[in-house]
């Protein structure tokens, strides 16, 4: 029914666009798919489009028929409306072709069948109108002609009244919706309002328990770290006041050894003194003065900020300018020079080197210028990559046979014992007239 329904109206459409193969087409298998069907109103409509479709394409005969036929056909189902509407087209076909009578009794069936439609009455009566305009009835033209301006009227102010509501009822609409749309506005903005405000109380919530938990650890922390700060304290206090111990201590230790030794220097004088012997005395004095070199490192230590490390430059000038000065009261002036600068030393290193120039200087005074009237003593220090160099160095008359020849001599003998204490050497050579001693020493030595 639906295929059929679908056909016809598509044949409808394409009669009114006056494309007549297709129309023809489409409308004759309506009729087919109604009569097959057995479907009498259907196959009323499509007779009566097809009556349309042979006017159109100027078939009266063919028009005329299948008019007639959906006539008889509407008129045995007494269908008023069908009816009144196949009248009017049959009697505007007959009008059209100048056959009054016949043209009269179709429109004035379809007005006794007259409807509460205003759209077919006002066309009806205006196709009456025209009907009595042939016929030459003025009057009853101008009464139907009357009736159909009147139609006419009243559908134009119902279509106006149609439009003015249907624009009422947009402009409504219209406000309605711009209501609803400021209405949702208003919402979507008191939510977002809403969820900002949310959203800031959480963030203001989330920092403020940060900082409370920043706060707490940090107390926690700085209360931790003043603890260990306190117990630092104490512990670098004790440390202190054991180091301060341990320097007075180590000071003392220094001073009594220092007294000691010029104890024993002391009476290493007495006995050379009393000594008839020469060579004995000369030994005790020699020996005095070695003490006497010791002295001078536990002087020095004793005297120093720091009791592990002693300037050795400034020991070695005190201690030669007191063998010096010592020399020159049994008539030996010697012109001393030094070379260098300060160098803090380990004692043990600075004991030994203090010992080996305490020989060299002892045997150049007694030795080097035997016969002369003056003598010339250049000392020099100097600290290179890993190690002390202390070069000795006198104008004398020099060695009588070669270094390694004297070492058999006890003085050789003990700078090498000594330079092997501090795992260094010594060497000899003559350069213009002087006689060279270099000692070399690592500046981490250990005795």
């Amino acid at each position: 029914i639906m295929v059929e329904y679908s056909l016809r109206g598509y044949g409808k459409f394409l009669v009114e666009t006056e494309d007549w193969r297709q129309a023809y087409s489409y409308l004759k298998k309506a009729e087919k798919m109604a009569s097959a069907n057995k479907d009498s109103i259907s196959m009323a409509f499509n007779w009566f489009h097809l009556s349309s479709y042979f006017w159109k394409a100027q078939q009266v005969d063919s028009c005329f028929y299948f008019g007639k036929m959906a006539e008889k056909l509407w008129e045995a189902r007494v269908e008023k409306i069908d009816l009144s509407h196949v009248c009017h087209h049959l009697g505007k076909c007959y009008l059209q072709l100048d056959k009054i009578k016949e043209a009269s009794r179709y429109l004035h069936k379809a007005e006794g069948l007259l409807l509460n439609d205003p759209y077919f009455n006002e066309a009806l009566f205006s196709t009456l109108a025209e009907l009595y305009i042939k016929n030459g009835n003025t009057a009853k033209a101008y009464e139907y002609m009357t009736k159909a301006k009147k139609l006419s009227q009243l559908i134009r102010e119902k279509e106006s009244s149609a439009k003015l509501a249907g624009l009422q009822i947009r402009y409504q609409t219209a406000q309605k919706e711009a209501l609803l749309e400021k209405q949702r506005q208003e919402t979507d903005q008191a939510k977002n309002e809403t969820i900002k405000s949310n959203y800031q109380r959480n963030t203001i919530l989330i920092i403020t328990i940060g900082l409370l938990l920043v706060a707490t650890v940090a107390i926690f922390m700085n209360r931790k770290i003043n603890i260990k700060n306190h117990q630092l304290t104490v512990t670098n206090t004790a440390l202190l006041r054991t180091t301060e111990q341990k320097q007075t201590l180590l000071k003392e230790v220094h001073h009594r050894v220092k007294n000691n030794l010029t104890t024993l220097k002391s009476l290493f004088y007495l006995q050379a003194k009393s000594s008839p012997d020469q060579n004995v005395k000369e030994a005790l004095i020699e020996c005095q003065q070695q003490i006497h070199s010791m002295a001078l490192i536990h002087q020095n230590m004793y005297e120093a900020t720091e009791n592990e490390r002693l300037d050795f430059f400034h020991f070695l000038q005190q201690l030669i300018t007191e063998l010096e000065i010592t020399k020159r009261t049994t008539g030996f002036p010697v012109k001393i020079t030094y070379q260098g600068q300060s160098i803090d030393m380990d004692v043990s290193t600075a004991l030994f080197l203090g010992l080996m120039v305490n020989e060299l200087a002892t045997n150049s005074f007694k030795h080097a210028f035997v016969g002369r009237a003056q003598g010339a003593i250049h000392v020099a220090i100097e600290k290179a990559n890993h190690s002390f160099i202390l070069t000795f160095m006198d104008d004398g008359v020099g060695l009588t046979r070669a270094f390694d020849a004297l070492q058999g001599n006890f003085g050789f003998k003990l700078l090498h014992i000594m330079a092997d204490q501090v795992q260094g050497n010594i060497r000899y050579h003559r350069e213009e007239n002087h006689s060279v001693f270099t000692i070399e020493v690592p500046n981490e030595a250990r005795a």
